[in-house]
């Protein structure tokens, strides 16, 4: 591969983790802004809360103006006509911006009840539900003058918002003589004005509806369990949601604050930005970067490559590379030059080495053949030629074991084997090698396993002509023989001989004994 496809691998494995980083570094300024978002939907959830509270509180507020005035304390007792029509009209109830006044005494009876459409300005009947559900929460029983009670609770109708309070003097003492309801559903015009107070797009659901929207209802679930407000994105819209508990502490009412992703989307729109400006100013930068790489080096480079080339194909020593600088590839030219001039004299000290020893292996009396694993030979020295009558040319075109006497070649074989399979072993071996006349030479000699060994590569056997030296030894071995034969034949005679001498010895003894008794 060259250098320029390498550098290109290179540079767009630069740039591709550079983009790699980018996006990393974008997956965390998108979660940071997602998080603002977030904090962002969650704080609009309890403004719209807080608004709603005030609202509510607005309510209780009004309610103390007339639960605690001599005139509602008055008529609670006598019931007075002249109360209703000065005060409990549509009108009031308008003004006052609530849909239902409930004047209850203190054995919780209903005294007086008002309830209107503030629209279109109309009596209509209470909720059904309304009346038993204040009575069965015992939340119309007041022990303390100063006590209120508000809040939302859930009637059939919808969600209603309601205030309290017990029925006292204007100077606020009792004892109390009943109680005093506000109210209002939580309608759509009341959502609209929440929603342009806090400028927030909102919603209201009963809890227990069994008609949520699909987005309030997957997490319905979540709120149940403990999470205060819960955030899910819709879209090009993001929505946080919470429960609302109801004056007893039940939860009554889910709410939904939807937000557009304003902070999201300038988010997206910056980081698109970021890395289009990256990824242009990165091929920008990477083809300046390979101009200037292509242009100072990449082309010396190549010169070089050239030029070497050139001079490796040439035949002719004495080459050199013409570049010249002072940067790293004149000095790198320098140094190849003088790596060549090394090369030139260390080859002319090679050929006359080889020639040296050529001739020192054309005139020792040393044989040396090189077979490789199998056995087949790879080179034999010249005086083989002299030896068996062979030219080199032929030699090699044999197997080695094939000039081996079959008596011996067993033998043969098992040294090859075991020297084959245990590099660097040297074995001795003695054999009997055919001549081209076919007559045997005696050779002695050693095989090595040098297959590992780098430059060689081969089992080498080296060996020398023993013929004579055997034929000498034979002759020496039979005249010894001989000679212990005729020096056995002596020594049988010697023996005879003294043998004889003493028989004589005894005859003479023997004789000259008679000779004496007879005298």
């Amino acid at each position: 591969m060259s250098i320029k496809k390498k550098f290109l691998i290179i540079f767009c494995f630069v740039v591709i983790s550079f983009l790699v980083t980018g996006g990393i570094i974008s997956k965390i300024v998108l979660d940071g802004f997602l998080k603002a978002e977030k904090q962002e939907v969650s704080e609009s959830a309890v403004r719209v809360q807080d608004a709603l509270s005030n609202n509510i509180t607005e309510l209780s507020t009004k309610l103390s103006d007339w639960s605690a005035w001599d005139d509602s304390y008055k008529f609670i007792q006598d019931k007075n006509p002249t109360y209703i029509k000065s005060n409990l009209n549509t009108d009031s109830l308008s003004a006052l911006k609530i849909t239902t006044m409930l004047f209850f005494d203190e054995n919780q009876n209903i005294v007086y009840e008002k309830n209107i459409n503030l629209k279109a300005l109309k009596d209509i009947p209470l909720p059904d539900d309304l009346l038993g559900y204040l009575k069965d929460s015992n939340l119309l029983h007041f022990s303390n003058t100063g006590s209120s009670r508000q809040g939302v609770i859930r009637l059939k109708s919808g969600i209603f918002l309601m205030s309290l309070r017990p029925i006292i003097t204007s100077q606020f003492t009792g004892p109390i003589q009943g109680t005093l309801v506000f109210g209002r559903y939580l309608d759509l015009s009341l959502i609209k004005n929440l929603s342009d107070l806090t400028h927030l797009k909102i919603n209201f659901y009963p809890y227990d509806s069994v008609s949520l929207p699909e987005d309030v209802s997957s997490v319905k679930s979540s709120l149940d369990g403990g999470s205060n407000i819960i955030t899910k994105v819709l879209g090009t819209e993001i929505a946080g949601y919470r429960n609302i508990s109801d004056i007893q502490g039940s939860t009554a009412v889910i709410e939904r604050v939807v937000l557009p992703r304003d902070i999201y989307k300038e988010g997206i729109h910056s980081i698109f930005l970021f890395l289009i400006t990256f990824l242009l100013a990165s091929i920008l930068t990477g083809g300046i970067v390979a101009f200037l790489i292509q242009k100072l080096i990449l082309s010396k480079l190549w010169k070089l490559v050239n030029e070497v080339d050139i001079l490796s194909k040439s035949e002719i020593l004495g080459g050199r590379l013409k570049i010249q600088g002072k940067d790293e590839i004149g000095r790198l030219a320098e140094e190849i030059n003088k790596m060549i001039e090394s090369v030139e004299k260390v080859e002319s000290k090679t050929i006359q080495g080889e020639k040296r020893f050529g001739k020192i292996i054309e005139n020792i009396s040393e044989f040396i053949v090189t077979v490789d694993n199998t056995n087949k030979i790879s080179y034999v020295s010249p005086s083989i030629t002299t030896m068996l009558g062979y030219s080199l040319y032929e030699f090699m075109q044999t197997d080695f074991f094939s000039h081996i006497s079959i008596s011996d070649l067993g033998e043969m074989n098992q040294i090859f084997s075991t020297v084959v399979s245990n590099p660097g072993q040297l074995s001795q071996f003695t054999t009997k090698i055919k001549h081209k006349d076919g007559s045997w030479r005696t050779i002695e000699g050693t095989v090595v396993n040098l297959l590992q060994m780098q430059g060689v590569e081969s089992v080498v056997y080296n060996f020398s002509d023993v013929t004579k030296k055997h034929e000498l030894e034979e002759e020496i071995s039979k005249r010894s023989k001989e000679l212990e034969e005729k020096v056995a034949e002596l020594e049988k005679l010697n023996r005879f001989m003294i043998d004889r001498e003493i028989r004589m010895k005894e005859l003479k003894d023997e004789n000259e004994k008679l000779k004496s008794e007879k005298n």
